[in-house]
């Protein structure tokens, strides 16, 4: 699930609820909870097959889908392009470009993306950098980008294996691994890595 998809289905803090089991009860409410858990049943006794399952398991997350009030929606897509723009945005951009006061930006950011402003900062541009620096190549331009968003190459080795689990010596060779299916753009695909103009200047190479 996506930023705004966990809002629409559950309602709940990804602050408060990340790296949590939860029942289907408490995610999808009473009903659709038990209808949820009852699907295990069905699929044990043969009444639905695995193409079945899947079909009533979406179904039912689709029937607990609820609409986000504008706001929460103009927050999301704000932050969303707010983490785009840049390797490293500003966070005076992001306060300025909501109706809230810092501390209630500070606040709905971390219910709805599970952390700070600040933290998502350090996140992603280690993740961006991240997924750069796994390239075969790299024009001059971006590396000089990539090494003005920290502070030096400690601060840089830092973030990324904090974040990420590898170093930059290491990103060569994690094409082949879980980390690196899950750390491509692609598995990010809420935020786009290669917005902040890194994608014209790698042009094709991103494809």
């Amino acid at each position: 699930l996506n930023f705004r998809g966990w809002a629409a289905l559950t309602g709940l803090s990804v602050k408060a609820h990340h790296d949590t089991f939860l029942s289907s009860e408490r995610a999808l409410g009473f009903r659709l909870g038990q209808e949820f858990s009852a699907l295990a049943d069905q699929f044990r006794s043969g009444a639905l097959d695995e193409e079945g399952m899947l079909d009533a398991m979406a179904g039912l997350v689709r029937r607990g889908l609820s609409p986000l009030p504008e706001r929460h929606s103009t927050l999301i897509d704000r932050t969303l392009g707010w983490l785009s723009g840049s390797l490293k945005p500003d966070l005076d951009e992001l306060y300025q470009s909501l109706p809230y006061s810092k501390r209630q930006v500070q606040r709905l950011v971390s219910r709805f993306f599970g952390q700070s402003p600040v933290r998502l900062v350090r996140r992603y541009r280690a993740v961006r950098a991240a997924s750069l620096l796994s390239l075969p190549e790299l024009p001059p331009e971006v590396e000089t980008d990539i090494r003005n968003a920290f502070y030096d190459q400690a601060h840089m080795v830092k973030e990324l294996r904090f974040f990420t689990g590898r170093t930059p010596s290491r990103l060569q060779n994690w094409n082949a691994s879980p980390v690196g299916a899950s750390l491509r753009p692609d598995g990010y695909s809420s935020v786009d890595l290669f917005a902040a103009g890194e994608g014209r200047q790698l042009g094709e190479e991103i494809d």
